[in-house]
C-alpha cells in the first residue's frame, strides 16, 4: 500500500515534469515564434525605418532644392518687383514731365491762340478799314477821273481859247506892224511944257494888255528926250498909239477868267504860263519928262527906271 502512493506520486511527478516540459517546449516554441516574428518585424521596421530615412533624406534634399528654387524665385520676383517699381517710378516721372510739358504747351497754345485771335481781330479790323479805304479810294478815283475829265475838257477849251488868242494877237501884231510901216518916221513924243504935262498924263490911255505872250507882244514905248532947253521947246506932239483900240480886244478880264478856271482845276497857272512864254504885261501910260531935263541931266536912277518902264 505504501508503494502505490509512491508510484502515484512518481507518476504525478513525471506527469508534472512532462507537463512542465511540454509547457516549456510549447512556450519555447511560441517564444521562438514570437521572437522570430519580432525579429522579422524589427527587421521590417528597420527596413521601413531605413526606407523612411531615405525618403526623409530625399524629401529633405527636395525641400532644400525647393527652398533654393523658392529663394531663386523670390529673388527673381524681388528683382522683377524692384525693376518694375523702378520702371514704374521712371514711367511716373516721365509721365509727370510729359504732363508738365503738356501743361506748358497748353499754356503756350492758349497764349498763341489769344495772340492769333487778337491778330485775327486786328486783321479783320484792318481788312474792314482797308475795304473802307478802298471804297473811299474808288470813290476818290471816280471823282478824280471825273475831275480829270473836266480838267481835260477845260484844258482843251483853254488850249482852244489860247490858240484863238494867239491867232488874235498875231493878227493884231500884223496890223500893228502894218500901221507902223505906214506911219512916217518921226519922233513919237516930244518934250512938252511943264504946264501941259498933267494934261498929257490925263489924256494918256490906260494900259490894256496885262497878260500876253512875251515873245509875241512887242513893247514899243518911244521916248525922245528934248535936245533944247525948256525955253526953246514950245511945241509938244502927243505920241500916237497905233492899233491900241484893236489890242483892247484882249483885255485883262479874259486872262483873269482863264486863270481862275485853270486854278479851280488845280493847274499851276504861273508855271504853265512860264512854260508857254506868257507873262503879265509890263509898262504903263507914257509920262512926259519935266521940262528942262535932258538925257545928260537925268540921273542914272531915273534912266534905269525909264528902262524898266520900256
Amino acid at each position: 500500500m505504501s508503494a502505490r502512493p509512491q508510484q502515484i506520486a512518481a507518476c504525478a511527478s513525471i506527469a508534472v515534469l512532462l507537463g512542465t516540459s511540454a509547457y516549456c517546449g510549447v512556450g519555447y516554441l511560441k517564444f521562438k515564434h514570437l521572437a522570430g516574428s519580432d525579429r522579422t518585424a524589427a527587421e521590417r521596421a528597420e527596413r521601413a525605418n531605413a526606407d523612411l530615412q531615405t525618403a526623409l533624406d530625399r524629401m529633405r534634399n527636395e525641400l532644400a532644392q525647393t527652398q533654393a528654387r523658392v529663394e531663386i524665385v523670390n529673388d527673381e520676383a524681388k528683382r522683377q518687383v524692384a525693376a518694375s517699381d523702378q520702371g514704374k517710378s521712371d514711367r511716373v516721372a516721365q509721365l509727370t514731365r510729359t504732363l508738365e510739358q503738356a501743361q506748358r504747351d497748353l499754356h503756350l497754345a492758349d497764349a498763341q491762340r489769344a495772340t492769333l485771335v487778337a491778330r485775327l481781330s486786328k486783321e479783320a479790323a484792318e481788312f474792314a478799314d482797308g475795304r473802307t479805304k478802298q471804297s473811299q479810294a474808288e470813290s476818290g478815283l471816280d471823282q478824280t477821273q471825273k475831275k480829270l475829265q473836266q480838267v481835260t475838257a477845260e484844258r482843251d477849251k483853254v488850249a482852244a481859247e489860247r490858240d484863238h488868242l494867239r491867232g488874235r494877237i498875231n493878227e493884231l501884231e500884223q496890223k500893228l506892224s502894218l500901221s507902223q510901216t505906214r506911219q512916217p518916221s518921226r519922233p513919237v513924243a516930244e518934250a512938252a511944257p511943264a504946264a501941259a504935262a498933267p494934261a498929257a498924263v490925263a489924256s494918256a490911255p490906260p494900259p490894256v494888255l496885262h497878260s500876253a505872250p512875251a515873245a509875241e507882244q512887242p513893247r514899243q514905248v518911244a521916248v525922245v528926250m528934248p535936245s533944247a532947253p525948256a525955253a526953246e521947246a514950245p511945241r509938244t506932239a502927243a505920241a500916237p498909239m497905233p492899233a491900241a483900240p484893236a489890242v483892247a480886244a484882249v483885255d485883262r478880264g479874259a486872262f483873269a477868267q482863264i486863270e481862275r478856271v485853270l486854278a479851280s482845276t488845280g493847274v499851276d497857272v504861273k508855271h504853265m504860263f512860264a512854260q508857254l512864254g506868257v507873262e503879265r504885261g509890263l509898262g504903263g501910260p507914257f509920262i512926259a519928262p519935266p521940262a528942262g531935263q535932258t538925257a545928260a541931266t537925268m540921273s542914272p536912277e531915273k534912266t534905269a527906271a525909264l528902262r524898266n518902264l520900256i
